[in-house]
């Protein structure tokens, strides 16, 4: 163990050998199962954000209530002192001083889904992996910055800001949670750093759109029909009920056909993931109407309705519904029919987009639009954040970058992605990790996860090597930011 009385030299915090990050790694090592025992106590809340639950002083429901108590007590157990913004984000201080750093992550979580191997919110510890809902996205990293400041104040390091760690209840619906917190007139530190995302520092982030397509039929044969839960994940199972008179398709390896030609449940596999990332996925929506439009003829207008949900949830790139789009600075555009359901009028999808940082949001709208009507089909509820830039010659990016470069040995780029964070909400704020790009090394090997495993998807988890490796680098970029902002 380290000698917890024993200053570290904090004159050298970067080359290998260094008293600090000796220091720093070893305590880290010594708390290695500790850390990953209180993730699986984090996880094991069901903390799925749901406004229509609400209740004075839980205005998220009573499971991110509950998933705030956690939060509340390990503060106390740290001797660390809370603050509760009305239910919407708890802050944990470590300092005296007036000017702050934030540190934000969220305790909020996707809604489990399909495929799991087993329960999503009865955790694993195989070490080293981490494996549950919310593992990676994002109660691992919102542990491990309660482990970052006990870590430092262990090690008697010194800070001439006070640190803010700021734990939101609602960053996977849209993020009210920092919205109200920052209406409120709350303290927005002068400098935050956002662990939700990837090393090293994100500087651009797509533009946030989400919409509802409303797909008229001819019969009410799509009544039953069911995708996905969320809109920003790729759904994992479709299913609909056929009865006497519906063509019926043959079942296959992504299809199951329960019942006979008289009344029949069908469901269709997908590989679920992240809608914001949707390389290796497949829209278990578009494995459904394949099935069913190969099966015998449909009546016109049902036949249409199929193929206009075909189009949108057979690309995850908006190629066939008007939006293939791209820039160089954020690349293509993403498009996710993330919820489907069925009604006696037709068929409703909730379309999550993310567009390219040279576009606007009413150019989205008025292309998807215009391609709907061809189809039919309308567009409502349209809902738009806009794109995030910050300069990438800003001091604290480069300061970040080095560091991040300095410790990994790596020479990454800062990088831009279509997922969106709580630093396109918090002035002076910019993601920084916990993630690492190359996940090949870290990734489980088969029999412990399912292969479709990963944020928003089933089997979500975390490797413990990547969450220390995260927090050590934060270590040290805390202390150079302080410095920085102290000159």
């Amino acid at each position: 163990m380290v000698d917890a009385d024993r200053k570290p030299d904090l004159t050298d915090l970067v080359s290998e050998g260094s008293p600090t990050r000796f220091a720093i790694r070893t305590w880290l090592e010594d708390h290695r199962d500790e850390l990953a025992q209180d993730i699986l106590q984090w996880i094991a809340v069901p903390s799925v954000s749901d406004p229509s639950a609400a209740e004075p002083g839980a205005p998220y429901g009573k499971a991110v209530a509950e998933m705030f108590d956690v939060v509340r007590l390990a503060a106390e157990g740290l001797d660390l002192r809370w603050e509760d913004h009305g239910g919407h984000v708890v802050s944990v201080l470590w300092g005296a001083a007036s000017e702050e750093i934030g540190i934000v992550t969220h305790v909020d979580v996707v809604p489990a889904g399909d495929g799991w191997t087993t329960p999503p919110f009865s955790p694993r510890y195989v070490a080293p992996y981490v494996i549950g809902r919310g593992a990676c996205d994002n109660k691992g990293p919102a542990v491990g910055t309660l482990y970052l400041v006990r870590m430092l104040r262990d090690l008697g390091v010194s800070l001439q800001h006070r640190v803010r760690l700021m734990f939101g209840g609602a960053e996977e619906i849209g993020m009210p949670d920092l919205r109200a917190y920052l209406a409120d007139g709350h303290p927005v530190p002068v400098r935050s750093i956002v662990a939700d995302g990837m090393f090293p520092v994100n500087i651009a982030q797509k533009g946030m759109l989400t919409c509802l397509v409303r797909i008229p039929a001819g019969t009410d044969r799509f009544r039953s029909l069911k995708a996905g839960l969320v809109a920003n994940a790729v759904p994992a199972s479709a299913t609909i009920q056929l009865n006497s008179g519906c063509p019926m398709p043959r079942p296959h390896d992504r299809l199951t056909v329960d019942g006979d030609a008289t009344d029949a449940l069908l469901t269709a596999s997908g590989r679920p993931g992240h809608a914001a990332f949707p390389e290796g996925t497949l829209n278990a929506a578009a494995v459904l109407v394949e099935a069913l439009l190969a099966s015998t003829a449909w009546e016109e207008r049902d036949e249409s309705a199929l193929r206009t949900l075909l189009a949108l949830s057979s690309s995850p790139y908006g190629d066939g519904i008007g939006l293939a789009l791209t820039d160089d600075l954020t690349g293509s555009l993403t498009a996710n029919a993330g919820i489907v359901t069925g009604s006696a009028d037709g068929i409703d999808v909730v379309l999550d987009v993310r567009y390219p940082a040279s576009y606007r949001g009413d150019e989205i709208t008025s292309r998807l639009t215009e391609w709907c009507a061809t189809q039919g089909a309308t567009v409502q509820d349209v809902r738009d954040s806009s794109p995030s830039v910050i300069d990438p010659d800003d001091a604290i990016v480069s300061l970040l970058s080095d560091t991040y470069a300095e410790i990994s040995g790596r020479n990454d780029e800062p990088y831009s992605m279509g997922g969106g964070t709580h630093s396109r909400v918090l002035p002076h704020s910019v993601t920084f990790g916990p993630g690492a790009h190359d996940l090949g090394p870290s990734r489980p090997p088969a029999g412990i996860v399912s292969d479709s495993a990963g944020a928003h998807g089933p089997d979500e988890w975390l490797h413990m090597d990547d969450l220390l490796d995260a927090l050590e680098i934060y270590a040290i970029a805390l202390i150079r930011m302080d410095a920085h902002l102290s000159a």
